[in-house]
């Protein structure tokens, strides 16, 4: 693929703001731990639905409780159906909510909790050069790629973009879970060639160079 010349920051943040937006019904199976003053509170964590819906999120526990959270004035902060403050934090494979007493946290299938502390877990961090195609336009950046593996094989990695962090997700088949921040995980097709791995989501091409031999030379001609 051909990477184009250095994009200016204006450019750059126009094409980043085409990133996907939650669709108008986005749900979720999760798991949801419901913890006060440092406590689980059993009884109240355990399976529940994730929907996202124009910035609205639900949270439904199994056992019939229910979170209505509405957008605020700030990114990630939300109201509840009592008016009370909530902030998210977005991390891998999980959501934090939080209240002043409380905070419910979101994790999204089972890989959200396979990675934490096993035995055998490493990673590898590094500058790279990734971007965006769409409506033929390409938009190339610097961005950094820190690979996730355990037992020696890698199983996730994290690609910071200048205003947006991906969770990528590797799975057989050459199937790609993805997670943008704040948003509900999906699922794309990837396919990797000469140090470049790149997948189609929502009619865009998103790409990065995944060798850190390509990588370092892609940098140092974004440079240039």
């Amino acid at each position: 693929m051909k990477i184009s010349a250095w994009i200016p920051l204006g450019v750059m943040a126009a094409a980043l703001c085409a990133l996907p937006a939650p669709a108008s019904a986005d749900t979720a199976s999760a798991h949801c731990e419901v913890r006060k003053g440092g406590e689980t509170k059993q009884g109240r964590s355990g399976p529940c639905d994730f929907s996202q819906r124009q910035g609205y999120v639900s949270i439904d526990l199994k056992n019939g409780e229910t979170w209505e959270l509405a957008p605020a004035d700030q990114a990630n902060h939300f109201r509840d159906q009592k008016g009370n403050k909530v902030v998210r934090t977005a991390s891998g494979d999980s959501h934090e909510y939080k209240w002043d007493n409380k905070k419910i946290i979101v994790t999204f299938g089972a890989s959200g909790q396979a990675h934490a502390g096993a035995a055998g877990d490493s990673s590898d961090s590094f500058d790279t050069v990734c971007g965006v195609m769409t409506n033929g336009q390409d938009y190339a950046y610097r961005c950094q790629v820190t690979d996730h593996y355990s037992g020696g094989q890698k199983t996730r990695t994290t690609l910071r973009m200048p205003d947006q962090t991906i969770e990528l997700t590797w799975h057989s088949g050459n199937r790609l879970g993805l997670q943008f921040e704040g948003m509900v995980p999906q699922e794309a097709r990837y396919s990797a060639s000469e140090g470049e791995t790149n997948w189609v989501f929502e009619g865009k091409t998103y790409y990065y160079f995944s060798d850190k031999g390509r990588a370092r030379s892609e940098v140092q001609n974004l440079r240039n």
